[in-house]
């Protein structure tokens, strides 16, 4: 017997993207190993330009931090030198 709620639980915690962007926003979370953040990643891409992010990434990739918080710290430092 399956458990009802858990199922409806799981399938409300699932994130499926129906705009390029909400896709872009998933990849970067799994990516980053920080899928349970997707919905942060993809206010993330509301606030900054693409472009900005996807550097980000590569630059932490680069540095061997390809991690949430090791992109949101080069993010913060990127940010706030551009200002």
């Amino acid at each position: 017997m399956t458990d009802i709620l858990g199922t409806l639980a799981q399938q409300r915690r699932q994130f499926i993207p129906s705009k390029p962007i909400e896709y872009l926003a998933l990849q970067l979370a799994k990516k980053l190993n920080d899928q349970e953040a997707v919905r942060y990643y993809l206010t993330l891409f509301d606030r900054h330009e693409a472009n900005l992010l996807l550097r980000v990434f590569r630059q932490c990739g680069r540095q061997g931090h390809l991690s949430g918080p090791g992109f949101m710290r080069l993010l913060k430092q990127l940010t706030e030198s551009e200002s």
